[in-house]
C-alpha cells in the first residue's frame, strides 16, 4: 500500500496496482487519540500553528482570526514557539478552534477531531497526501475501512 495518491498513479504508469491505505494515525482514530492525549496546557479559544518547515504564512493566518495563538515548535532552531510533548499536542489540536499547519500530522489530527484546518501548500511532493485529505468529500471512515482491509489481507 501506499499513501501518496501521486505515488500510486506513478506507479501504475508503470504497471504496478498499489492500493491507496492511510496514515496510522489516521488508523488509529479519535478513541486511540484520546487515550494518549494529556490535559490541555492552554485554556480558552485559540488558534494552533504549527511549522514542520519554516512557513510564514502559516503565522500570518493563524493571526488573522482574532484570537490568541499557540506556535507549536516541531524544530528547535524556529524562534517564537513552544515544544510539546505528544499528549499536548493532541489535546492542543483537539481544544483548538482553528489549526493552521505545514504539517501532515497536525491536518490528520485536526480532521480527526473536526476542528478547522487550513493547510497553505508548500509547492513540495508532501502537498499531495495532505490536499486529498482535505478534499471535499474525502470519507475519513470509508479510507479507514478499505485501509485495514487491505492491510488485514495483507498480512494474513
Amino acid at each position: 500500500g501506499v499513501r501518496e495518491p501521486q505515488l500510486r498513479a506513478e506507479l501504475a504508469a508503470r504497471g504496478v496496482d498499489a492500493t491507496l491505505t492511510l496514515d496510522p494515525v489516521l488508523l488509529a482514530g479519535k478513541d486511540v487519540l484520546d487515550a494518549l492525549a494529556a490535559p490541555c496546557p492552554v485554556k480558552g479559544r485559540y488558534v494552533v500553528a504549527y511549522e514542520v518547515i519554516d512557513n510564514p504564512q502559516v503565522l500570518r493566518i493563524a493571526s488573522r482570526f482574532g484570537l490568541p495563538v499557540v506556535r507549536i515548535a516541531s524544530n528547535p532552531r524556529f524562534s517564537g514557539r513552544k515544544k510539546y510533548v505528544p499528549g499536548e499536542f493532541i489535546s492542543l489540536i483537539r481544544g483548538a478552534e482553528h489549526v493552521v499547519a505545514s504539517s501532515f500530522h497536525a491536518v490528520a489530527v485536526a480532521q480527526i477531531y473536526g476542528v478547522d484546518v487550513i493547510y497553505p501548500p508548500s509547492g513540495t511532493p508532501k502537498d499531495d497526501r495532505i490536499l486529498h485529505l482535505l478534499a471535499p468529500g474525502t470519507d475519513l471512515d470509508a479510507l479507514r475501512a478499505r485501509s485495514l482491509t487491505f492491510l488485514q489481507e495483507s498480512l494474513s
